[in-house]
């Protein structure tokens, strides 16, 4: 079934939403390398990071996301990797990668018959 086109721009709209929030997120986390203070040294690279601004993200990026993916399917795997990734940057960035390929897919009109 194909989507009417205003469907179909309220989704491309949110998808370019999402995307530009995570990529400004990704921005926001702060890596601290491997240091020393006060005779204590950290020997692996720590991320600091919104919780409450990643947690909202994630949530709004899986509710865009779940309409497209059945139990059991790879994309069903990519979005529980999602799901369960954390604050570090490259975790962030993964679930940035997926909601792209996600919006590019939906963009070329791969997943107009999920909906």
């Amino acid at each position: 079934m194909r989507l009417s086109e205003n469907v179909r721009s309220q989704y491309l709209a949110r998808f370019q939403e999402l995307i530009a929030e995570g990529k400004s997120l990704v921005d926001s986390i702060k890596v601290i390398p491997p240091h020393g203070s006060g005779g204590v040294f950290v020997t692996y690279t720590t991320y600091n990071w919104d919780s409450q601004r990643l947690a909202r993200w994630k949530t709004n990026c899986l509710a865009i996301l779940s309409p497209f993916v059945k139990a059991g399917s790879k994309m069903m795997e990519q979005v529980d990797a999602f799901s369960s990734a954390g604050g570090a940057k490259h975790e962030v960035q993964f679930c940035l990668g997926v909601l792209e390929a996600f919006q590019n897919d939906f963009e070329h009109g791969f997943l107009d018959d999920v909906l």
